[in-house]
């Protein structure tokens, strides 16, 4: 049904027109989701040069787009790639939203993540860190992403032998 979309839209929009940007991002999500890395980050890439033609280097659709990147990369164990585009992602959100924002600490989530993948497990525990200080200002203490990197934490905790500090 994407396809279809997509079809029609680029037959009555504007190449740069948003909205197929959005098609592509769709697109990449099913594919990433069937485990088709190299069709979901060609997808994501097309996203990635609609919004960025349609909005310039500032807008939260790119961050979004570069975080579906390295997700790919990530997914590929191709982390130093991975971090470029969560690094990109994050210098942009840091610019767009107030501090604190929970998409910016989405982002050291992200970083953290890949850090944990590599085994860098000190600076996995520095963007947890900062990824829950984040989130304890801008949403409810019972948030569930708050939970999740509480979790984070404790696991890293258990990794480095602090199994006291982890319960």
């Amino acid at each position: 049904m994407y396809n279809k979309a997509l079809k029609i839209n680029e037959r009555t929009l504007a190449a740069t027109d948003p909205i197929i940007g959005n098609n592509y991002n769709n697109l990449g999500i099913v594919y990433m989701s069937q485990g088709d890395m190299k069709q979901a980050l060609s997808s994501y890439e097309k996203a990635f040069d609609i919004y960025k033609r349609a909005y310039g280097e500032d807008h939260e659709r790119i961050t979004i787009s570069l975080d579906n990147i390295g997700s790919v990369y990530r997914e590929e164990k191709k982390y130093d790639k991975a971090l470029e585009y969560f690094r990109k992602s994050l210098a942009i959100k840091e610019h767009l939203f107030p501090a604190d924002h929970p998409r910016s600490a989405a982002s050291h989530g992200y970083i953290a993540d890949v850090a944990f993948d590599t085994g860098h497990l000190d600076l996995a525990m520095e963007h947890f860190q900062l990824q829950l200080k984040m989130l304890l200002k801008s949403l409810p203490h019972d948030h569930l992403d708050i939970a999740d990197c509480y979790t984070s934490i404790a696991i890293i905790l258990q990794r480095q032998g602090d199994f006291m500090e982890a319960l």
